[in-house]
């Protein structure tokens, strides 16, 4: 799918389109089982399990990493600890009911740090996150693109700290733009590994976004300019003679009104796919730009300017040294 997008200011940041701290929400559902049953009990909302926890930005690190690990990464206000450090062969999950209205967002961002021994089992037996879109009957609406699992191995590339094989916070995007107007279910699971003596568990931040290319210089870009595509994705960024010019989630790039494009893949299958498009124009100081718009009785811009019952707004402020004329029509 080819999607041309517009370009936004700074850093893409996932919106809260999910309340996934509420655990009271009918669109929360916890479970806990085992490994060959995660699902077997549902958890009342007002049940407090030590195998779902809201973790606060005061929670500091966690112990079994050597205090390595953020429970809360930086930026963010709060995350949920699915799992726990017991063993027994145990098994959690949590879920929550979304409907897909791309006029707001298209993507969805899990960010995930996870806690896992790793007794060196078969891999269909080691502790391990997986993540799973659903319909409404819980079934997988595309195994292929939207199905990440997460499994202990010291192959990886993990941080380890005994035999914990442990991965610092990390953001996985999955494309849900097929699924406009569909109500869906995300849901985590963590298990133990299968023969009761190894524990794992993770922690989970769900947020959305939009399919655009961020200008992370919009103050600095007269002579370079640079770009990041959405996150949580594998990328393959192309220049306008088609070549192949960087990997990298983002790329610098002469600011000399070229045009590129981003293949954004889903990490479980390089299959999965969108694109995404930027021309690198100059933005330079002092330039100014007009903007009209047609207000409401009552209506805010994004300026913070409330509309009265009649009549017009006009004003104007500096961004980065660039005039911004402001012109509201109420």
């Amino acid at each position: 799918m080819i999607v041309l997008l517009f370009l936004s200011s700074g850093k893409s940041q996932g919106q809260n389109c999910i309340d996934f701290t509420n655990f009271h929400s009918p669109g929360c559902t916890r479970t806990i089982g085992t490994f060959s049953n995660p699902y077997a009990t549902v958890v009342s909302s007002y049940y407090n399990s030590d195998r779902h926890v809201v973790n606060t930005a005061s929670a500091g690190y966690d112990p079994r990493t050597g205090n390595r690990l953020r429970i809360v990464p930086v930026g963010e206000s709060a995350s949920v600890r699915l799992g726990n450090p017991s063993t027994g062969s145990q098994a959690e999950s949590i879920s929550y009911t979304y409907t897909v209205d791309t006029n707001n967002y298209d993507l969805l961002f899990l960010k995930y740090a996870a806690v896992l021994q790793d007794p060196g089992h078969p891999q269909s037996q080691q502790p391990r996150l997986t993540l799973e879109i659903l319909n409404t009957n819980n079934q997988q609406i595309n195994p292929s693109c939207t199905y990440a699992n997460f499994y202990a191995s010291q192959s990886l590339g993990w941080n380890t700290y005994g035999n914990v094989v442990w991965k610092d916070w990390t953001t996985v995007g999955v494309d849900l733009s097929q699924y406009h107007g569909q109500t869906i279910k995300v849901r985590m699971t963590t298990y133990d590994c299968n023969y009761s003596g190894h524990y794992g568990y993770a922690y989970i931040i769900l947020s959305c976004g939009k399919k655009s290319v961020s200008l992370l210089n919009p103050c600095n870009s007269v002579e370079t300019v640079h770009f990041s595509a959405p996150a949580g994705f594998n990328y393959t960024w192309y220049n306008s003679s088609n070549s192949v010019i960087s990997h990298s989630q983002d790329i610098v790039v002469p600011a000399d009104n070229s045009s590129y494009r981003c293949v954004c893949s889903f990490v479980g299958n390089s299959s999965c796919s969108f694109e995404v498009y930027a021309n690198s124009i100059a933005v330079g100081n002092n330039q100014t730009t007009t903007i009209n718009q047609t207000l409401c009785k009552g209506e805010t811009t994004d300026f913070g300017f409330i509309a009265p019952n009649q009549g017009s707004i006009q004003g104007s402020c500096r961004v980065c040294m660039a005039a911004i004329v402001l012109l509201y029509l109420i």
